[in-house]
């Protein structure tokens, strides 16, 4: 932090200067302790004892999101400053310890370094390219190790042949290799425990028969003999493999190998993270899989553009497919095959006698998904931040997308009805009255540093200038909330809430699947962030989403092959409302699934409200109402009035219509705009329920329901059990006490 000498923050161009001063020293200085300390120890072993001692912290407390994130980043440093001094003599290989303790004051010294280049006048740019920079630093992997497994299997082992020609070594092949690595780096670990125990072992017996109380030679076996057997050699990996050849061993080492040649070709700290499989003499080690993985696709990604014609007419076109096919089979787990249509055509709004295509429309009434997907890349200079690399791909990628779906969603918006064109010519129609609730949604290769998660941000780099944006989303990201998400219902939610916070002006410190996770928890309802009075201070202009995605990280974990216990992945809902939220969905009307997913936006307190009326409802189930008659019980959630209402001996016709009316008159009364009724009749044996009625509109004088209102009888009386006290909150949600308003409506007055 700066010093006291620090000048008054109120002068900008001062106070600035003096931060990226501070910052470039404390950045240099940094790099000189590790220097220090690479040239003192035995730099080989230490760093050997480093990649077990990470192991040991993997292995005991599993990949937490800060681990998986600081710890390849943290190995890659002392890599980079470790491997000149490889092949010098004498050091002790035993300060490992004190060496990461200095990475990590390095990681932060690295942050503060990063502001030496910035123009910190312009914050608004500043704070993109410090996310970059941050997150190009210290986060690794865009997806969880399988799927990034699938995607070189799916994308780039289709030209294994190609590969194999050019690189020595196929993707298939590599994936082979690599896991096969990773089981031998394993048993190696469990070899050098042993190792310790026995030599332990031994030493005690000797103490007891009153011998010495260790060797210099047992004192080495048990600081160091357990790193030096850590790497994987290529005899050990063929027990796994055994028609493995030198060629395909070597090729890997070329692809993504750190070794002292490479090492020595690299002028930037920040190039190591692409060579993330150690070779250390003859051997190879990694800490991190997902790491591997990444770099490996980015790698064979890379080496196609050394082969223009190869890239254009074979590669891009299978990677283009295979993106499409991804997300349309993603969305079809969800929504199911006949609401999905891919590759549909219509008459382009912005040039006549022309045609567009979009790549996904999800028909949901009322809901519409205008999905494009974009397969463009991520270069490395943008990685790091700069403005224009960076605003290049992300026109380039979600840009382009958004343009796209923004035609496609001109067309639907330019007449009453309008058509579009399957593959095979056949026409859909669709009604635009059909579907006031429209999202697009642009789906990219990759989450761009996470700034896909805060889009209103980008406006800085020219995008979204009109502040409309689109829900980003990457392709295996895509594949997991369709995986877990549960329901339609659910998706439509999480995509709306999504929305709602990109608009919201909060910065987020979140990647999608934070935020996802964060979902299934809270809904993330703003309630469960910041408008609770428990929650001090307002509103926020910050919010950071750590510690969601465990069971997430467990689950991957379970599917590793890890012996940990599978969590159950779902959204967390009381379980009554959990039933009505099932009996609506199967209902599979269009008015149900706006229901549900108004039911979806109640708050913590709203669901525990409900889930208690409809305990109500149960206990009374054999009450005895005086037909025709219906009750109503309404209360009001944050910006939501929920009317439940019981009848009897009423048709369905007169239940609907009073229904609807007494959702209107309680929205009128509380100035709300919107609203969800549910009706429960004790007549109609069998259902638990007969109606839903979802309201929404701006709220306006009406004098025909100020004339309603004033005209309205008492409340019925409740049940005495059911009744609140008289100064409990009042069951309608006004706020009041309960003496103080429908206590008072009760007895007439």
């Amino acid at each position: 932090m700066p010093s006291p000498e620090a000048p008054d923050p109120s002068d900008l161009p001062a106070y600035h200067a003096y931060i990226q001063e501070y910052g470039a020293t404390t950045y240099k200085e940094a790099i000189e302790r590790i220097e220090a300390l690479a040239a003192e120890m035995d730099a080989e072993v230490g760093f050997l004892n480093l990649l077990v001692m990470s192991a040991v912290l993997v292995n005991s407390e599993g990949y937490s999101e800060a681990e998986h994130g600081s710890l390849p980043a943290l190995i890659e440093v002392a890599a980079f400053f470790l491997y000149p001094h490889f092949d010098e003599e004498g050091g002790d290989g035993r300060k490992v310890e004190e060496l990461f303790e200095e990475l990590k004051k390095f990681a932060m010294a690295r942050v503060l370094g990063s502001m030496a280049d910035l123009d910190l006048s312009d914050m608004d740019l500043s704070r993109i390219q410090m996310r970059s920079l941050i997150w190009s630093d210290g986060v690794r992997c865009s997806a969880y190790p399988k799927e990034l497994e699938k995607r070189i299997f799916e994308v780039q082992a289709p030209h294994n042949e190609w590969f194999e020609s050019e690189l020595g070594i196929s993707p298939a092949r590599f994936l082979e290799l690599l896991r096969a690595i990773g089981e031998t780096l394993s048993q190696n670990y469990q070899k050098g425990r042993e190792l310790i125990v026995s030599t332990l072992e031994r030493i005690g017996q000797r103490m007891a028969s009153g011998g010495e109380s260790g060797t210099t030679v047992e004192a080495e076996e048990l600081v160091n003999a357990p790193a030096r057997a850590f790497p994987a050699s290529i005899d050990e990996v063929r027990e796994q493999i055994p028609d493995l050849t030198d060629n395909e061993w070597l090729g890997a080492i070329r692809l993504i190998g750190l070794t002292q040649d490479s090492r020595a070709e690299m002028h930037e700290l920040w190039q190591a993270q692409h060579r993330p499989l150690y070779v250390v003499g003859d051997r190879v080690a990694f800490h991190d899989l997902g790491s591997c993985l990444e770099a490996a696709y980015e790698a064979f990604d890379q080496h196609t553009r050394t082969n223009q014609s190869f890239r254009d007419r074979n590669y891009m076109p299978g990677l283009a497919q295979w993106l499409e096919t991804r997300v349309g089979d993603s969305l079809r787990e969800v929504f199911g095959a006949d609401a999905v249509h891919d590759s549909l055509r219509y008459a382009d709004p912005s040039r006549p006698n022309h045609e567009a295509e979009i790549d996904h429309v999800v028909v949901y009434k009322p809901f519409i998904f205008l999905v494009e997907d974009k397969a463009k890349q991520f270069r490395p200079k943008a990685r790091r931040g700069d403005p224009c690399h960076l605003s290049t791909d992300l026109r380039r990628s979600i840009g382009e997308a958004f343009d796209q779906s923004s035609r496609a969603r001109m067309h639907l918006e330019s007449a009453d009805s309008v058509e579009f064109k399957r593959q095979d010519d056949t026409k859909i129609g669709l009604r635009k009255e059909d579907f006031p609730y429209v999202f697009q949604v642009s789906v990219c290769l990759y989450d761009y540093n996470s700034l896909t998660t805060q889009p209103a941000a980008l406006r800085r780099l020219n995008l979204f200038s009109e502040g409309i944006y689109p829900w980003v989303v990457t392709a295996e990201d895509i594949a997991l909330i369709s995986r877990f998400v549960g329901t339609g219902e659910a998706f439509v939610h999480y995509v709306s809430r999504r929305l709602e916070w990109q608009n919201s002006g909060i910065e987020l410190e979140a990647t999608e699947m934070d935020l996802f996770c964060a979902y299934l928890q809270t809904r993330l309802h703003p309630q469960s962030f910041y408008e609770n009075p428990a929650h001090e201070g307002g509103r926020p202009t910050n919010v950071a989403f750590m510690g969601y995605t465990k069971d997430l990280d467990a689950w991957h974990q379970a599917e590793e092959g890890v012996d940990v216990e599978r969590p159950e992945i779902r959204l967390e809902l009381p379980p009554r409302v959990e039933r009505i939220f099932e009996k609506i969905r199967d209902g599979g009307d269009e008015a149900g699934r706006a229901v549900g997913v108004g039911l979806l936006d109640l708050s913590e307190d709203g669901l525990a409200r409900l889930d208690k009326v409809l305990q109500a409802l149960e206990e009374e189930r054999d009450f005895t109402m005086p037909a025709p008659m219906m009750q109503c019980v309404p209360f009001v959630d944050s910006e939501m009035v929920v009317c439940i209402s019981v009848c009897d001996g009423y048709e369905l016709e007169t239940v609907i219509a009073r229904a609807q009316e007494r959702l209107e008159t309680e929205l009128y009364r509380q100035g709300k705009d919107k609203g969800l009724a549910l009706v429960f009749p004790r007549h109609l044996r069998g259902r638990d329920f007969c109606y839903t009625c979802w309201g929404g509109s701006s709220w306006e004088p009406n004098v025909d329901l100020d004339l309603v209102l004033a005209a309205e009888p008492p409340l019925p009386s409740l049940p005495k059990r059911n009744r609140p006290g008289r100064n409990d909150l009042c069951i309608c949600g006004s706020g009041k006490k309960f003496k103080k308003c429908c206590l008072r409506r009760m007895h007439g007055r």
